[in-house]
């Protein structure tokens, strides 16, 4: 059965190894850090494990109650005696840590702390409080220094983790510093059985068979994926999903765009059909008819007069201008009349009440031969 390891450096795909046989194990997690990042218990989570994470961080615990809800999770620290301590609070990390110095190294680093009083409890109270009855499948502890102490709180005649693994190396340095704590376990039947540049492994005696578990690294025989891997292939799929919704929505607007475009080819068609047809032709004059009475009525018989005798007028001007010495003639025989004035009055009148009589805003969104009209019937006066 393949897992998702979650952890810093495959501990938990180590653990898998020698475990998996288990269902419904129980973990217990000394300096738990996030639920999900780093975390070796996660992957046992995932497959039906559960147990105990400990971890002062109120950032983290919040994280833990929320996330991990089958967990008993313990917002305290740990150490040889119970009571309250100062803890030296990095946030947004792992390093948390009660050793001052150990703060201060990080601190010369470029990493700020926070002191901060936290409850202190040992591995004997919560063993006895909270996994008396229980078979303890694994221990992991990552305290930032404090292993020795930690280590030294726990009765390992009552209370034997099949399985302890160590943090063993200095905070973020290869350099060991297990020789501190290991005698506690080995004096208390663990036999060390791997190292893996970080932390070391610890079976007990009573689970001897467990060893075999621990000859060989992490490889490709342990069937499992990075959690990272996964993310990203999420990720991809998400993308994919959405590129894919956005190609349907194109494809249906598409699909929508041609069908309104053979709609309009049709009606089109449609329409040129009909002003093809015979009854369209003969039934032009009715439609002329009709539309010179509609005038008619919405405009009353003076304007249309008006209107007619304008337009007759309008052609007139265009004829003139074509003919300058029959202009002249025409004008002077008009004023001899004084029918220049009834004219001019008869175009003043069409301005004001005649709504198709343009400004010189709408002027200059006639025609070229439109506005020439215009300009000549100016010029000359009617």
């Amino acid at each position: 059965m393949s897992i998702i390891s979650y952890a810093q450096n495959f501990e938990d795909v180590m653990l898998w190894r020698a475990l998996k046989h288990i269902e419904h194990g129980f973990y217990i997690d000394v300096g738990a850090a996030w639920p999900t990042e780093h975390s070796v218990t996660k992957a046992f989570y995932d497959n039906g494990w559960n147990g105990i994470n400990i971890e002062p961080n109120p950032a983290f615990i919040s994280q833990y109650k929320k996330n991990r809800v089958k967990d008993i999770n313990l917002q305290v620290a740990v150490s040889n005696v119970a009571g309250k301590a100062q803890l030296f609070f990095i946030e947004n990390t792992g390093l948390s840590s009660m050793d001052q110095a150990i703060a201060q190294s990080h601190q010369s680093s470029g990493f700020e702390f926070i002191p901060a009083e936290v409850e202190v409890s040992t591995l004997k109270h919560i063993f006895s409080s909270y996994a008396k009855s229980k078979e303890i499948h694994f221990l992991k502890v990552d305290v930032e220094g404090s292993e020795e102490k930690v280590l030294a709180g726990n009765d390992w005649t009552k209370f034997r983790p099949w399985i302890v693994l160590v943090e063993a190396t200095l905070p973020l340095s290869q350099v060991e510093n297990y020789e501190q704590w290991e005698p506690t376990l080995l004096i208390a039947d663990y036999q060390f059985v791997y190292a893996d540049g970080l932390n070391r492994f610890y079976i007990a005696k009573e689970h001897a068979e467990l060893a075999e578990s621990f000859r060989y690294p992490p490889n490709v025989f342990d069937d499992f994926v990075l959690a990272s891997d996964v993310c990203n292939e999420a990720k991809l799929s998400e993308a994919e999903a959405k590129a894919s919704e956005a190609e349907a929505k194109a494809s249906e607007a598409h699909a929508k765009a041609s069908e309104a475009d053979a709609k309009v080819i049709e009606l089109a068609i449609h329409l040129d059909a009909i002003l093809n047809s015979r009854s369209w032709r003969i039934t032009s004059p009715m439609r002329w008819c009709g539309f010179q009475l509609n005038l008619l009525r919405a405009r009353g018989f003076k304007q249309r007069f008006q209107d007619g005798i304008l337009r007759a007028l309008s052609i007139a001007s265009w004829y003139l201008e074509k003919h300058p010495n029959l202009k002249r003639v025409v004008l002077r025989t008009l004023q001899y009349l004084g029918i220049t004035r009834i004219i001019s009055d008869m175009r003043i009148s069409q301005r004001s009440s005649n709504p198709y009589v343009f400004n010189d805003e709408e002027v200059q969104v006639l025609s070229k031969r439109a506005r020439y009209i215009l300009s000549r019937l100016k010029d000359t006066g009617i």
